[in-house]
């Protein structure tokens, strides 16, 4: 499993899922949901639902909190759905067929294609433009396994 083949620096933040009442494994994510998520979005990465089939939302974070400092919060089916048709709609209008995944602070990222460049992206929310998007990894799972873009996120 995904989640089980983090890289080496990165965890996953315990506390926030204690916080929130969930556990790991205990919270895949519900069909309706999920059906929900398909609905919403033309291409989702598998990656992205090996995750929400083990834990339905939840937050990576540097291990020990050592220095840099990354944190991820990874969206559940349900806030990937808000984010693209209520938090933030404008998001899917200005970058069609993309998949929103994942925020950090002001900060957004998400699977999509790029002139023939595909893979996670990351971008300022507020300024949705594939000119400010910066390409960070060609998976999710290269990204919080392979170690590959987390200098640049």
């Amino acid at each position: 499993m995904l989640l089980d083949e983090l890289f080496p620096t990165l965890e996953i933040d315990h506390e926030s899922l204690r916080n929130s009442g969930r556990h790991p494994g205990n919270f895949p994510v519900t069909i309706d949901a999920l059906q929900n998520l398909q609905a919403t979005y033309s291409k989702i990465p598998e990656d992205y639902l090996e995750i929400i089939k083990q834990i339905d939302g939840l937050a990576i974070q540097t291990r020990g909190r050592q220095s840099p400092i990354f944190y991820i919060s990874l969206l559940s089916a349900e806030e990937a759905v808000e984010y693209a048709t209520s938090w933030y709609p404008f998001l899917s209008e200005d970058m069609p067929g993309c998949f929103f995944f994942a925020q950090t602070g002001d900060h957004s990222y998400m699977f999509g294609n790029r002139d023939g460049l595909e893979g996670v992206f990351k971008i300022e929310t507020s300024v949705a433009d594939w000119e400010d998007a910066k390409y960070i990894a060609p998976s999710i799972r290269a990204f919080l396994c392979g170690g590959r873009g987390l200098s640049n996120a």
